[in-house]
């Protein structure tokens, strides 16, 4: 069960994916906006964020800059909902690098996104993880770079390739 903080000034709106957040095993709390969102944030522990992009005060994408931010939820991913279903939207959100849904969306294609948006991701793995596990490795007799790239290799997202030092997503 994920613990995911929904984000949306619509309370109708957040009470729907609350209610299919349940029924998917996971506990969603509530908030109303990011002044809301943001100290809830830094007191309690959340798995994912889901927000709204046009809210008052700020907006998701401003949400999510905040929540990249901080050291504290610099982990936490956050999957963007929108009425909005122009380029320009889309396009600051691929340059954010996060997931973006238009609303209406299905209860399944919105916990199909979750489930993404909570599975490991190999993204920002840098170069210098990558030599440090391979270090490791080295140290271990050689198992520890295997285990790392075989549990991430399984992943739908294509995993990754090492060589040089780099890391390349396939």
């Amino acid at each position: 069960m994920a613990k995911i903080l929904i984000v949306d000034d619509d309370p109708r709106q957040r009470a729907l994916l609350q209610f299919q957040l349940a029924g998917a095993g996971h506990l969603g709390v509530l908030a109303a906006d990011a002044t809301e969102a943001i100290p809830a944030l830094l007191k309690d522990k959340f798995d994912l964020v889901v927000t709204d992009v046009e809210m008052p005060y700020l907006s998701g994408f401003e949400l999510a800059e905040a929540v990249r931010a901080d050291p504290k939820t610099l982990h936490i991913p956050v999957l963007l909902l929108t009425t909005r279903n122009d380029d320009l939207s889309w396009m600051r959100a691929r340059m954010l690098g996060l997931p973006f849904l238009s609303k209406p969306v299905s209860e399944a294609a919105f916990l199909q996104a979750v489930e993404k948006a909570l599975r490991p991701s190999t993204k920002g793995l840098t170069a210098a993880y990558w030599r440090a596990v391979e270090r490791f490795s080295a140290a271990s007799g050689g198992w520890a770079a295997d285990e790392v790239r075989g549990a991430l290799g399984d992943q739908q997202d294509g995993g990754v390739d090492v060589a040089a030092g780099e890391v390349r997503h396939r």
